[in-house]
């Protein structure tokens, strides 16, 4: 019996090392960096429907072109994500990431974070480079960009683990249109919420309303912003 008693106990001690706190610990780093990789990735799917627009100096829009920040602005505030309109106070957010570690989705900076980009995989980045050009892919490891270089920041790890839940299950437009469609709304239900939250709030209410309202036909829309409680 005695013997039974120990062998069950090092069971037991074998079972908590293999399978204790530090592992299950590192799952959940590792589940949490898979949707970080799995959000980046719809982020950079969204920004190459945006391949081809005009380059146009504090262009917000497909339709009147978009800057550099602009277009970085563009692409997250479709997740429900605001970004300052300049490229330096977009590098004032989220986390840094080194260059050996960048992922799908990370901004990239240039020029004394003069510059700003979406970095797409492979040292690639989408970008609107500047004027005269539109928006297209360019090489981290090749030409100016290599040398002016200057860091990187993660926006999608402060994303809430509900945004990133609704991401998972929401189908993105398949074309530049489609997200038009829904710009419209998510400016007004921008400029009506409280004015005393945060960006990252408003980020995240109008996430939360705008998966609500894409549910409705394009007259349900326009009624729903009308009677909102956020109105």
């Amino acid at each position: 019996m005695r013997q039974l008693r120990l062998v069950s106990l090092l069971f037991v001690l074998i079972y908590c090392v293999a399978f204790g706190p530090g592992k299950a610990a590192a799952s959940s780093k590792n589940s949490s960096s898979a949707n970080e990789h799995r959000v980046g990735n719809k982020i950079v799917r969204f920004a190459r429907n945006l391949l081809g627009v005009r380059y146009e100096y504090g262009g917000t829009s497909p339709r009147s072109g978009f800057d550099c920040s602009g277009f970085v602005r563009f692409v997250y505030r479709h997740f429900g994500v605001d970004l300052p309109h300049n490229s330096w106070g977009q590098a004032d957010l989220g986390n840094h990431v080194s260059r050996s570690a960048l992922k799908p989705g990370d901004l990239v900076f240039f020029d004394g974070e003069g510059h700003v980009g979406l970095y797409i995989g492979n040292g690639r980045f989408i970008h609107a480079p500047h004027s005269g050009t539109r928006v297209s892919v360019s090489s981290l490891n090749y030409g100016g960009y290599a040398s002016t270089y200057d860091g990187a920041r993660r926006i999608v790890g402060l994303m809430s683990d509900t945004l990133k839940a609704r991401l998972e299950i929401t189908k993105l437009p398949a074309h530049v249109h489609g997200a038009a469609r829904y710009g419209r709304l998510r400016d007004r239900l921008h400029r009506s919420l409280p004015q005393h939250k945060s960006k990252t709030e408003l980020g995240l209410d109008m996430a939360g309303t705008l998966l609500l309202a894409r549910r409705q036909s394009s007259r349900q829309r326009v009624a729903f912003a009308r009677s909102s409680p956020l109105a």
